[in-house]
């Protein structure tokens, strides 16, 4: 396969092509690169600065001899960050590890609509710029399992998409602040800790999908500020605490948003919040690093020697309690055998 042609766009996709990505694929003048559902392996190559769409999803490689499966087995490269014009990545089902390169917020097109070249001069993100490639400016997009095609309208494409990989660590600010964003998918990771405030600033999103993490907290009610979005995504994490209300939110309310996270409440979960409620990750008797405190069980151990040690040397006192329990447990041994002794009566009765 010949991988160094002068290319505006190269489309792959859906094809049995087999073998290891190349380093580098330097295509000259390359803007769309679409290899989605292919069998190849190998990290992530090293790609034009000029890239404005990436579709490496479910390059899956199968090798008869070991029957498992093997993806491009890597970590997201931080050199991704270089692509200061990408607006579409798609890199989901994969087995990509590691944790998601805080280089992201160098994807100037997903924050700025107009951007400056290393010379200074401005480069703005927008029709022109797609019309220009040779290519019938044509391309599917999956979101969310919808299909959609996307022709003279493909510059208003702001998405991203790492979901069904073995991504770990936090969701990095970086990714936030990506606020030209219409569409981010990160389910199906292991994702942990908090959901961002500043998610709030993403005010072009209309998809947020976060499920099947392990995401901890409180979900922010910045989200609240999200007038666009239309889709939404919670479930199967370790949130807590109350839902957030307002604006969009309020039509989003179907309970399969939020279903999996046994400590959120309020609306449309159908559980009332408890004011001062404990949650799972509250620090209570905790220490904020997550460590349980031993002062409970510390206190127990002290307070059980205690009476041990007054029983033992203290005759007088030793007599006292255990004639006490003596009494206690006839009464009980009484009140038991008159409760059964009625019971057997109505059943013959």
């Amino acid at each position: 396969m010949v991988w160094n042609l002068s290319f505006s766009f190269v489309d792959l996709s859906h094809n049995q092509i087999r073998g290891k990505l190349p380093m580098s694929l330097q295509f000259s003048s390359l803007g769309y690169l679409i290899l989605r559902s292919n069998r190849l392996e190998g990290p992530i190559p090293s790609l034009p600065n000029m890239l404005l769409a990436l579709d490496l999803s479910e390059i899956l490689y199968q090798d008869p001899s070991s029957h498992q499966s093997r993806t491009c087995r890597s970590e997201i490269p931080s050199e991704l960050g270089r692509l200061a014009y990408l607006q579409f990545l798609d890199l989901a089902h994969n087995n990509l590890t590691g944790s998601i390169p805080r280089s992201f917020d160098n994807f100037s097109a997903m924050i700025y609509h107009t951007i400056h070249n290393y010379d200074g001069k401005g480069f703005s993100v927008d029709e022109r710029t797609f019309t220009a490639f040779d290519y019938n400016n044509n391309l599917l997009v999956v979101i969310q399992g919808e299909e959609y095609q996307y022709s003279t309208t493909i510059y208003l494409l702001k998405i991203m998409d790492l979901s069904e990989n073995n991504l770990s660590g936090q969701i990095p600010e970086e990714i936030v602040a990506l606020v030209l964003l219409r569409s981010l998918n990160l389910s199906g990771n292991h994702l942990n800790g908090s959901i961002p405030e500043m998610i709030g600033d993403m005010h072009s999103l209309e998809s947020l999908d976060l499920s099947l993490n392990e995401l901890q907290g409180a979900i922010p009610q910045t989200l609240s500020a999200l007038t666009f979005l239309n889709y939404l995504n919670f479930s199967y994490n370790n949130l807590s605490g109350r839902i957030p209300t307002g604006n969009q939110l309020s039509t989003l309310d179907n309970p399969s948003i939020y279903i999996g996270n046994a400590y959120l409440c309020g609306p449309p979960t159908g559980k009332n919040c408890i004011e001062n409620e404990t949650m799972p990750n509250d620090v209570g008797d905790d220490y904020p690093d997550g460590s349980v405190s031993t002062w409970p069980y510390l206190s127990m151990g002290l307070g059980f020697v205690a009476v041990c040690g007054i029983l033992i040397f203290k005759e007088s006192w030793s007599s006292i309690y255990f004639q006490m329990i003596d009494r206690l447990y006839d009464k009980l041994y009484v009140m038991i055998a008159i409760s059964l002794r009625r019971l057997n009566r109505k059943m013959q009765g």
